[in-house]
């Protein structure tokens, strides 16, 4: 992901030799090349969990949606290219889940976390140490 945005503000500052400044597109294509490469351990982009959602790089339609008419040699090929796409999209969900847990266990490991000893329904009595109402408690004022 560096390499790439290293190799563009290489070019940019190639380019800025003649003008002593990067242009705005420079930055603004580097910025977006950032945004969208994916982390190589979470192949999840910086944009993700930043937003909330995968970024759009001017793509709205699937593969799926519009079927054009191709020669039947083309067609075939298009529907086995959907076919092994749809195949590469569930082994990637796969790799970011399992990613995931292996993280998450290292954490635990690393930060020896325990499993917390109460659990959902358990009754837990919690100390109020304010005076109740018509007690018999004298309260001093300093």
């Amino acid at each position: 992901m560096l390499q790439n945005g290293v190799g563009y503000g290489g070019r940019a500052l190639t380019n800025a030799q003649t003008c002593w400044l990067p242009t705005e597109l420079d930055f603004a294509v580097f910025c977006f090349s950032f945004r969208a490469t994916n982390h190589t351990k979470l192949n999840l982009s910086p944009f993700e969990p930043t937003f909330g959602r995968k970024m759009s790089i001017g793509m709205p339609a699937e593969l799926t949606d519009v079927l054009p008419k191709f020669p039947d040699k083309q067609q075939c090929y298009l529907i086995w290219l959907q076919h092994r796409l749809s195949e590469l999209h569930a082994s990637v969900n796969l790799n970011i889940e399992d990613n995931k847990r292996e993280m998450k266990r290292s954490y635990d490991r690393r930060m020896k976390v325990h499993s917390p000893k109460r659990e959902i329904g358990d009754k837990i009595l919690l100390l109020d140490p304010r005076i109740q109402p018509g007690s018999s408690q004298i309260v001093n004022l300093r």
